[in-house]
């Protein structure tokens, strides 16, 4: 799959569920893709073993986690986290 279908499919894709994100491909050979809340992440290796269909399924899949906010929701948590030991830390 060339680089221009699969921005194509990518942009189809927001348009669709009134989106703008970051598309970037990873040039290498391990099987990922994943958001940090503003770019999909979609590698080479897992772009060649898919189809066009199945490669939409997975960039609409990471499209929705920016959709629904879950990277910001998990740093969130992460957050209170990291504050709770680093005052339990301090406290103890």
């Amino acid at each position: 799959m060339n680089q221009k279908l699969l921005q194509d499919i990518f942009s189809k894709i927001e348009e669709q569920v009134n989106l703008s994100a970051n598309l970037k491909i990873l040039d290498n050979y391990k099987i990922e893709a994943y958001t940090d809340g503003e770019t999909v992440y979609i590698s080479t290796g897992l772009i060649k073993m898919l189809d066009a269909d199945e490669v939409a399924s997975i960039l609409s899949h990471e499209l929705a986690h920016i959709q629904k906010r879950h990277i910001i929701q998990e740093k969130k948590q992460l957050d209170k986290l990291l504050n709770k030991i680093k005052y339990d830390k301090i406290d103890g």
